[in-house]
């Protein structure tokens, strides 16, 4: 296959050892030639270490977006122009890109104000951005051509937007949040090529009842730092061990010390600990507490985070999704709010006091287990997350803020692109002509095309990075091959989409 010819991989601390196996599989199916790029002298260090066999052809440190635009330009006059053409090209602003960055988009996020500043965030201004998107795409395009690549594995947001420019396909690794299975999204809003057609081609009438019954497996390492992060004795462990590492980056020039300012972590860690308590206090309702309550369930989710502003950037506005929400719900229906414990100690100041003033909002305890919360509430309300495709594939009506979850074209999930669609969306929900058991069929039905389209990591994690075997990388493998000749439709669509 021609896409195999040449493959550059962009390294991503997660799934490091495991992609640098999968490019040597494809390197001994296609005998394809593989540059890596990684973003730090260590990094090269780190990945020279490991080419003993040579399977990579070359190792590159990028420059990252985020240190480019700390750089004045030479010619500010030609920064704008040369932008604008860029911004045409690709079909997306600059802005737009920079709400998934949490360096050059830090002020998007609005529920996620306390996360660290950066050097970065703080030494950057509009027209360094400018320059810093204008040369990061320059450095790219000219990449791509000189070692004429034919594939590119793995990137943040802009690398799919220049990919596309040239008629590059672009993948990456992505969860598919159900079980351990995982599938190659080919653009950077986390959509599947081969998801809808598969779905579509689904016999409803063979799907009785979901076959979901319990939440992806990161939740379960969620919910475990969440109880962690509660106990005194972790914030003090977590201050030393935050201290020792700053100290040896510094001493040995690592460009990590460069990164996020040292007295924003520590306060980042005092409130992590405060909210923490408030989160799971006494005046937290709990999901017992709701037995004779009609709800709308609303999990927020982390700021700044690419689940939320990569996978929806023409909708990221949490609090304003919960006030409409609440201006909206018919009498005698609440809306419960959980918090996420990856975002604890990131919200603005009073953000959980504005919330609570809401007549027909409640904060719930955000040990509660979101699946079962979802499971009893009449509708789940999200704008992405793992809770709305959870709720859509058991039948659960979804109110889906976000233009890219793939499930939105589900029977029982309503899209709202825009605020006054919300109304009508509630009506429908509560009116009662909803038919619940087709939307059983259609949840099951979405779920079991996911299965088909999704390969599995079996015992691989994010923690123990290296617990995977030759099962795992061949099956890895064959699903990205059959991205490029399984299905007819898929195969044309991903041209028209590169």
């Amino acid at each position: 296959m021609a896409e195999f010819d040449t493959i550059a991989l962009l390294a991503n601390a997660q799934t490091r050892l495991l992609m640098l196996d999968i490019v040597r599989e494809l390197k001994k199916r296609h005998g394809s030639t593989v540059h890596l790029y990684c973003w730090t002298k260590e990094e090269v260090r780190y990945y020279e270490a490991r080419n003993g066999d040579g399977a990579i052809a070359s190792i590159t440190q990028a420059p990252t977006l985020q240190n480019l635009a700390m750089e004045v330009p030479d010619d500010p006059g030609s920064v704008v122009e040369a932008a604008r053409g860029w911004e045409r090209k690709i079909g997306r602003t600059y802005t737009s890109l920079s709400v998934a960055n949490r360096h050059l988009g830090r002020g998007y996020a609005l529920g996620g104000f306390h996360h660290p500043r950066s050097v970065q965030a703080q030494n950057s201004t509009y027209e360094t951005m400018l320059n810093g998107y204008n040369r990061h795409f320059e450095f790219w395009q000219n990449e791509f051509r000189e070692k004429a690549i034919t594939l590119v594995l793995g990137g943040p947001a802009e690398i799919p937007c220049i990919c596309r420019v040239h008629g590059i396909p672009y993948r990456r690794l992505a969860g598919s949040r159900h079980k351990n299975l995982h599938f190659w999204t080919y653009n950077e809003y986390n959509e599947s090529l081969l998801l809808p057609e598969a779905y579509e081609g689904m016999d409803l009438a063979e799907f009785t009842r979901h076959a979901l019954e319990k939440p992806y497996n990161l939740v379960g390492l969620a919910d475990s730092l969440l109880l962690k992060n509660a106990k005194v004795g972790t914030l003090l462990r977590r201050v030393g061990k935050i201290a020792l590492q700053y100290v040896y980056w510094k001493l040995r020039g690592y460009d990590k010390a460069r990164g996020y300012k040292l007295r924003d972590q520590f306060k980042m860690l005092y409130r992590t600990w405060r909210d923490t308590q408030r989160m799971t206090g006494k005046e937290m309702v709990r999901l017992a507490d709701l037995t004779s309550t009609r709800y709308v369930f609303f999990p927020l989710a982390t700021e700044p985070e690419v689940a939320l502003q990569q996978f929806s950037p023409e909708f990221f506005f949490q609090h304003t999704a919960i006030a409409a929400l609440s201006r909206d719900l018919p009498a005698g229906v609440k809306l419960v709010v959980k918090e996420a414990g990856m975002a604890i100690g990131r919200r603005p100041d009073n953000m959980y006091d504005q919330v609570a003033e809401l007549k027909n909002v409640l904060w719930m305890d955000m040990r509660e287990p979101g699946f079962a919360v979802a499971q009893k509430a009449d509708a789940v309300a999200v704008i992405t997350g793992s809770s709305g495709f959870e709720a859509a594939t058991t039948g659960t009506p979804v109110i889906s803020f976000g233009a890219h979850n793939h499930y939105n074209a589900l029977p029982h999930v309503f899209h709202v692109s825009d605020l006054t669609d919300l109304g009508p969306a509630i009506d429908a929900i509560f009116s009662g002509s909803l038919d619940k058991a087709k939307a059983a069929q259609s949840g099951a039905a979405y779920l079991q095309a996911v299965a088909d389209t999704s390969f599995d990591l079996g015992p691989y994690d994010y923690v123990d990075m290296s617990s995977y075997n030759n099962d795992v990388l061949a099956e890895a493998c064959d699903a990205l091959e059959r991205e490029f000749t399984a299905v007819p439709q898929a195969a044309a669509a991903l041209k028209s989409a590169s």
